[in-house]
């Protein structure tokens, strides 16, 4: 029972990273259709809105400084989701070895979770603060004209 137990716990860490992976790259790349915001991860918004600008410069004026803002904006948050994977995926190893233990340490198993989930709402903070900082470069007629753009696609 525990060897049963134990390959399927290995099975989901292991697939988990790549799951997590394969969401991102959704949400870097994907295409939405919608204007609806339900459903989207903060990842998802925070790369639609920048691949958004990207694909509008010509029409929104974008001025090269600009665009060299956003993109060092967009390199921050790339740091930030690479920092969080790995931690995660560490902590989940971490997790799968404690667990391998005759008797594993509650104590210890709660601290890395703690720990992954810290890194989480890390994550979380920055892309909101990307968010605001990436809005933040535009002025305020480029901001009405991205809302025009947006809203009539």
């Amino acid at each position: 029972m525990k060897k049963k137990w134990a390959v399927l716990m290995m099975v989901f860490l292991m697939t988990m990273p790549t799951l997590a992976l394969a969401n991102r790259e959704h949400g870097e790349h994907g295409g939405h259709g919608s204007h609806s915001h339900e459903g989207f991860s903060l990842e998802e918004k925070y790369f639609g809105k920048v691949h958004f600008l990207f694909e509008n410069k010509g029409e929104l004026n974008l001025t090269e400084e600009q665009m060299e803002q956003i993109k060092n904006i967009k390199f921050d948050v790339e740091r930030a989701l690479i920092d969080t994977d790995a931690k995660t995926e560490l902590a989940m190893l971490d997790v799968y070895q404690e667990l391998q233990k005759d008797k594993p340490d509650l104590k210890k198993l709660d601290s890395i979770i703690d720990q992954k989930t810290t890194a989480k709402s890390k994550l979380a903070k920055t892309l909101v603060h990307s968010i605001v900082s990436t809005k933040a470069v535009l002025t305020a007629e480029q901001q009405a004209k991205a809302k025009e753009i947006f809203w009539k696609r």
